[in-house]
């Protein structure tokens, strides 16, 4: 019984801790399925053994690690009541209600918390909590929690007009002068008492102007804001860039007295940890540049004005920001506006061309387009104007087809009018035995559940129809880009993207904090110069320095491999079959001196032995799983992984019997669980038989 005692412990006082924070509390009655799942994944990413099974009796089983104790000084509880209740809650709590308060619990068996039966205790947040007394307290309780009452605000003004959008983002540029402040603000640098890496002495050299022994702290104190490549005459606040030619963000941690940052299209890396020491700061413009995880700015408490990168996708941890008084959130992706109610400070949300908008638009649509399920029951029959050649076509402004979100929300909600949610991907293929496209394949983000990714926890599933289950789509413009073989004189060719599109969906390349996929372009979800696998990259294992600052590796594509690879290192772990100490350092090759693909300047006789490439590197950067862990979080370990695939034909006209057999055979040669004695690999071999795809019927 104490066992039970002690979990309970650990589930309800959790929440006691919440409602200390405020005057009121919510019901945990009031959660629904998903968003205590939601809760539990939070919990896990956190480095928490939770998992969560709802019966539909209002039963949640919490299995804890019994191994791990948990001491929570308060100062260490901030990853609760900031980011997980947050989401369990949908409501940001301020951690510093709770100071004086340490708890250290220890939980080690696995029972049935009833979530039926919510308890309230009054917890004075400056007293010590005995855990014998919560015990005894919480078996003799039967008062239901008090429902929240949230304080909501809806006088915020929502702008979705782009021009509109383009004027508030300027004007608050224009009119924006830093405020006065004490010196405290150098107390929090440590560039006088860390050891400085060279590129960060390098860097602020740079900004400063001035050799780094010559840098004081008078320079800190005056140096309010950062800009790079923007100049403005009729700004009140700068007339010239303050610097454009740094190539890191190293050296940017130690300037804790800005109040204005401007990033705009200085894409150095996905490690954006630096900003959480930049506390001073009230504008910060991160314009087109990579963002991975919002938590970095969660401890800007005087950050007012914030203007998100293009596809930002975690509109819901907004609300950790308090103090944010206007936002722009340009092309966003997620569908719950609701959570900006809870942003007190709050007083212009700029949403133009963002999912929230294009579900605003559905209402609108008069999309023309027929759906139904194919003779064997199998797959989807979608029947549009101009067949696959209008379906998708190349990118377009504005986009269409494929490429508009709004029309895809508006196609994948009536085809959950004929299939249930029971599928992570949806795949398109053309009913065309060619494209004249410039793609093969292209994949589309709608949700992520799982931590550990370049990519963070997210969804945006509801505007598509899905609950949380979808996760993207991808679509293939021809039969022939679906798979194709073609013979030459000497050897044959296997083409077929939709593995590598999957991966996609996992974020691929982007788990890497930085790297270039080709003439020194940053990013791209490939992996580019980098070892890698089926998204282009090269093979670790063929990896060698053959002379100063010169390395030969197996020839490879930056952005793709043909189907002869397999999963690469790095490839397995996102998806999650890759034990960890089984992970290989990551291999980048950066800012390229030379790249001979076949290492005729470099290799006598190259042409012997088969084809290699050869890279004469600006630098050359290492990546360990803990370098990638300590941006990310874990990945994990799921020993193999089945993934619920459904296949939507796109035909002009009805399918006839043949080509329905066509794309069968296609589909099956990628999901048959077997080796297949034909020199390429289908999903099963490239994945040594730890992928497959289910293909529940429609």
């Amino acid at each position: 019984m104490k066992d039970k005692k002690k979990i309970a412990l650990f589930l309800i006082l959790s929440l006691i801790f919440i409602a200390c924070s405020s005057e009121d509390s919510r019901n945990i009655n009031d959660v629904d399925e998903q968003s205590l799942a939601t809760f539990i994944t939070c919990m896990q990413d956190e480095g928490l053994d939770f998992n969560v099974d709802i019966d539909g009796k209002g039963t949640t089983e919490f299995r804890y690690n019994p191994k791990v104790t948990l001491p929570w000084p308060v100062a260490q509880f901030d990853i609760f009541t900031e980011i997980c209740f947050d989401s369990f809650f949908d409501y940001a709590y301020p951690v510093e209600a709770l100071t004086g308060i340490t708890l250290e619990v220890q939980i080690d068996s696995i029972i049935n918390v009833l979530s039926g039966t919510p308890i309230s205790l009054e917890v004075d947040a400056n007293e010590e909590i005995q855990e014998d007394t919560i015990i005894e307290t919480i078996v003799d309780a039967t008062t239901p929690i008090i429902k929240k009452v949230y304080e909501q605000n809806t006088d915020y003004k929502i702008i979705y007009d782009s021009g509109e959008a383009f004027t508030k983002f300027y004007d608050a540029r224009y009119n924006w002068v830093p405020e006065l402040t004490d010196d405290s603000c150098t107390l929090n640098s440590e560039i006088f008492s860390s050891d400085i890496s060279p590129s960060a002495e390098k860097n602020l050299e740079i900004i400063f102007e001035k050799s780094f022994n010559l840098i004081n702290q008078q320079d800190i104190l005056n140096l309010k804001m950062l800009t790079f490549g923007y100049q403005d005459e009729n700004s009140l606040s700068f007339k010239e860039p303050r610097t454009s030619s740094i190539e890191s963000y190293e050296g940017l941690q130690y300037l804790t007295c800005l109040q204005y940052l401007d990033l705009t299209d200085q894409n150095w890396g996905r490690d954006k940890r630096f900003l959480s020491s930049l506390k001073e700061l009230r504008f910060l413009d991160l314009g087109q540049v990579d963002l991975p995880r919002v938590e970095v700015l969660y401890p800007l408490e005087k950050l007012e004005i914030l203007v998100l990168p293009q596809a930002f996708r975690e509109l819901n941890k907004l609300s950790n920001i308090p103090n944010l008084k206007q936002i722009t959130a340009s092309s966003s992706l997620g569908c719950n506006i609701d959570t900006f109610n809870n942003m007190m400070n709050l007083e212009t949300l700029v949403l133009n061309n963002s999912d929230i908008q294009r579900q605003e638009n559905l209402l609108n649509r008069e999309d023309s387009f027929t759906i139904s399920k194919s003779p064997s029951g199998e797959y989807l029959e979608l029947i549009v104007p101009g067949g696959p050649n209008a379906f998708m076509q190349d990118y377009s402004d504005p986009p269409v087809g494929i490429h508009s979100r709004e029309y895809m929300m508006n196609v994948m909600q009536n085809i959950y009018d004929v299939v249930d949610d029971n599928y992570e991907v949806i795949v398109f293929i053309g009913n065309q035995e060619d494209s004249t496209v410039g793609y093969a394949g292209q994949a589309e983000f709608i949700s992520n559940d799982e931590p550990g990714l370049g990519h963070p926890i997210w969804s945006s599933s509801s505007c598509y129809g899905s609950n949380e289950t979808l996760r993207g789509h991808i679509s293939i413009p021809s039969l022939n880009s679906l798979y194709n073989v073609t013979t030459e004189e000497y050897a044959s060719f296997g083409y077929g993207p939709l593995f590598h599109e999957i991966l996609h969906l996992w974020g691929g390349a982007d788990l890497i904090p930085y790297f270039q996929i080709h003439d020194g372009i940053y990013g791209g979800g490939h992996w580019g110069y980098s070892s890698g696998g089926i998204l282009g990259g090269f093979r670790n294992e063929s990896l060698k320095e053959i002379s100063d600052n010169v390395y030969q590796v197996d020839w490879f594509g930056t952005v793709g491999n043909d189907l002869t690879w397999n999963m690469g290192n790095p490839e397995k772990y996102i998806m999650g079959i890759l034990p960890s100490e089984e992970f290989e350092e990551i291999t980048s090759f950066v800012d390229l001196i030379d790249f001979d693909s076949l290492c005729e300047n470099y290799v006598a006789n190259w042409w012997e032995g088969g084809m290699t490439s050869c890279i004469k590197p600006g630098k050359v950067l290492t990546y360990t799983l803990e370098d990638i862990q300590n941006i990310y979080g874990a990945v994990k370990y799921r020993e193999s992984r089945e993934i619920s695939t459904l296949f939507v034909f796109v035909s002009e006209d009805k399918v006839t019997e043949d080509e329905w057999k066509i794309l069968d055979e296609k589909i099956s040669w990628h999901t048959q669980e077997a080796n297949v004695d034909d020199g390429f690999q289908n999903i099963y071999e490239a994945s040594s038989g730890l992928i497959k795809l289910l293909l529940p019927s429609p």
